[in-house]
C-alpha cells in the first residue's frame, strides 16, 4: 500500500502543477513507445519550455487492458495518470498542443526495454547469467510493443494513423498537422545534431542543444548490457517477424533492415568486425 500511496500522493500534487501551467501555455508532449532516447528530449526541451510532459500512453482502453493483463501493474503509474490526464484536458478537448514521438529499430529497443524492466533484479544479482537474460528476454518479454505501439495510442487518440503518411526514410523524419495537433515523428538514431535541429525548427527556438540522458551503457546494469548486446544469437523468425512487420517496413529503408537482420542474425562480435559494418555507427547498433 505505501507504494500505491506515494503514487497517489506525487500524482494529486503534481496535477495541481499541471493545470497551472497548462493554462498558461500550449503544452509540449513527447509522446512515445519507450526506450527511444526521449528522455534526453524531454530534459532538452524543458531548457526552454516549462510546460512538457513526457508519456508512453494515453489511450484509457489501451492502459486499463495492460493494468489488467499485467500481474505487477495493479495500480496506474505515475506517467499513465498523466497520460490520461493529457488525454482528457488536452486531446478530446482539441487544445493546441505540439507532439513530439520518436521511432527506433524494434528488437534494439525492446532489449533495452527488457533491461529497464529487470534493472532491480540484475542489481540484486551481480553475475546474472547472460544465457539466462537471453532466454528470458526471448520467452517473456511483451516483443510487439513497438509494432502495435502507433496504433493502440496514436491512432486512437490523436486520430492520426500514422502508416497513411509517407516517412521519409533516408531524411529519417518529418512533421504534420492534424486540426490542433501537430506532430514531429524522427527516428532515434539519426545523429543528435539533426534532431536537435528538427527540434528546434518545429517548436521555433535558437540555440537548441540535445543532452543525453538516459544512456543504457553508462547504467549500473551497464556492462551486463553490453555483455548482452555481444552474445545473443536471435532465432531467424524473430528476425523476419520484427522487420517485416509494417513498423519497420515503413519508417526503415531496405539498408537499414539488410543491416539490422545481419547484427541479430551473426551476433555484434561479427557485425562490428570492419568488414561488417555496413557504415553502421554503435549509436545504430543500440550501444
Amino acid at each position: 500500500m505505501t507504494q500505491l500511496s506515494d503514487i497517489m500522493v506525487s500524482w494529486q500534487l503534481l496535477k495541481a502543477r499541471l493545470k497551472n501551467s497548462l493554462s498558461k501555455n500550449p503544452p509540449i508532449i513527447i509522446y512515445q513507445m519507450g526506450k527511444v532516447g526521449s528522455k534526453s528530449v524531454v530534459t532538452s526541451v524543458r531548457k526552454h519550455y516549462r510546460n512538457v510532459y513526457h508519456v508512453h500512453r494515453m489511450n484509457p482502453l489501451h492502459i486499463n487492458r495492460i493494468q489488467t493483463e499485467a500481474a505487477d501493474y495493479r495500480h496506474l503509474q505515475l506517467n499513465d495518470h498523466i497520460g490520461l490526464w493529457l488525454y482528457s484536458t488536452v486531446v478530446r478537448k482539441r487544445k493546441v498542443a505540439k507532439f513530439i514521438t520518436l521511432v527506433r529499430e524494434p528488437i534494439a529497443r525492446n532489449i533495452s526495454a527488457f533491461f529497464e524492466n529487470m534493472a532491480c533484479s540484475i542489481k540484486r544479482n551481480s553475475r546474472p547469467d547472460i544465457d539466462q537474460l537471453i532466454d528470458t528476454f526471448l520467452k517473456q518479454y511483451p516483443h510487439s510493443v513497438p509494432l502495435t505501439w502507433f496504433d493502440l495510442e496514436m491512432k486512437q487518440t490523436l486520430e492520426i494513423d500514422i502508416y497513411q503518411y509517407r516517412f521519409p526514410k533516408d531524411l529519417g523524419f518529418f512533421h504534420l498537422k492534424n486540426g490542433d495537433h501537430e506532430v514531429l515523428v524522427m527516428k532515434s538514431e539519426l545523429d543528435d545534431s539533426v534532431k536537435a535541429e528538427c527540434i528546434a525548427d518545429f517548436l521555433g527556438v535558437d540555440d537548441f542543444q540535445l543532452i543525453k540522458e538516459n544512456v543504457g551503457q553508462s547504467k549500473s546494469y551497464g556492462s551486463i548490457y553490453q555483455q548482452f548486446l555481444k552474445n545473443i544469437l536471435l532465432p531467424e523468425d524473430y528476425i523476419t517477424k520484427m522487420y517485416n512487420s509494417k513498423y519497420a517496413q515503413h519508417f526503415y529503408t531496405a539498408q537499414e533492415i539488410q543491416q539490422a537482420r545481419f547484427k541479430w542474425s551473426k551476433g555484434l562480435n561479427q557485425a562490428l568486425s570492419p568488414d561488417n559494418t555496413f557504415g553502421y555507427g554503435t549509436q545504430g547498433l543500440g550501444l
